[in-house]
């Protein structure tokens, strides 16, 4: 697994920890954008139906939750993606 791999694999650890707080049950599906944007997006419409909240919002809300730590240095929501860099 490459240096990336297991970063995102840290992240979605995190995330499905938060999500499940704000009461989602499932998986998550972690995209890779283009390195300019950031290192790993999640796009939060996945969420919209069970959550019951706008993408955007949800994206607000996790970026509020997901603290950085010694992988992550940045957390920013924008336009219902919340992106990890």
């Amino acid at each position: 697994m490459d240096a990336l791999g297991h970063f995102e694999e840290h992240i979605k650890g995190r995330l499905l920890n938060e999500l499940a707080a704000l009461g989602f049950e499932g998986d998550v599906a972690l995209e890779r954008p283009d390195h300019e944007m950031a290192d790993l997006a999640l796009p939060c419409f996945q969420f919209a139906k069970q959550l019951r909240k706008a993408p955007a919002a949800i994206a607000q809300e996790l970026s509020g939750r997901l603290a950085p730590d010694e992988r992550i240095g940045r957390v920013w929501a924008d336009n219902g993606y919340l992106n990890l860099g």
